[in-house]
């Protein structure tokens, strides 16, 4: 029987691979794209819409409140929200519309044109998730997903999309939070940068 040192060294040796794959020059360009993203859209005025479901849901929730709190700055608020956070009115939609129709009802109550719409699902499968997206893009939306490979439906209408290369949910949930703590500070950092001061070039030969 496994122990416990054996199933530690295991799963620290699976999770070194996922992290290392962060490095890669795709999903460095995938990071640059999302960042990209979400500064432009806030600093346009534009709004940060969270959806999942199950543990993905608590994620979108822990993301929207980094943003809309803070992170590592005392700052202003950033618009974002996380959808299904209202239990009445999502219980509502599914009830008289679907479970399908849970984020995308929301969306259409309360999105603009260019707000950004980021979606958290393991599988990428999910039919209120792709029902989300879809209505995202009817809206003239922008879309980031964070997913993993398997999700073929998903990555092929995502604007941007980092898809982790892993079958195991726990996994790809972690590293989707890594991914998701990375963002939240690289944004916050460059929207509320100090400006840099201006160097006298004779000071520095």
């Amino acid at each position: 029987m496994e122990g416990y040192k054996e199933r530690l060294e295991a799963l620290i040796q699976s999770k070194e691979a996922l992290y290392r794959d962060m490095l890669s020059q795709e999903n460095a360009d995938v990071f640059e794209s999302a960042k990209d993203l979400i500064v432009q859209g806030l600093l346009n005025g534009q709004r940060v819409f969270f959806c999942g479901n199950g543990g993905s849901f608590a994620q979108a929730q822990h993301l929207a409140a980094e943003l809309s709190g803070r992170f590592y700055m005392d700052r202003p608020p950033l618009a974002a929200i996380c959808l299904g956070s209202s239990g009445s009115m999502f219980s509502a939609v599914s009830n008289d519309f679907g479970y399908e129709e849970a984020f995308a009802r929301e969306i259409q109550a309360l999105a603009q044109p260019m707000d950004i719409l980021v979606v958290l699902t393991t599988s990428g499968s999910s039919p209120n998730v792709l029902r989300a997206v879809k209505m995202a893009g009817e809206f003239g939306m922008q879309t980031l997903a964070l997913t993993s490979k398997r999700a073929k439906d998903l990555l092929r209408v995502a604007e941007v999309a980092y898809a982790v290369d892993s079958e195991d949910v726990a996994r790809i949930q972690e590293m989707h939070l890594f991914f998701g703590h990375l963002l939240c500070a690289q944004v916050e950092a460059e929207i509320f940068a100090e400006p840099s001061e201006d160097v006298d070039d004779e000071s520095i030969l």
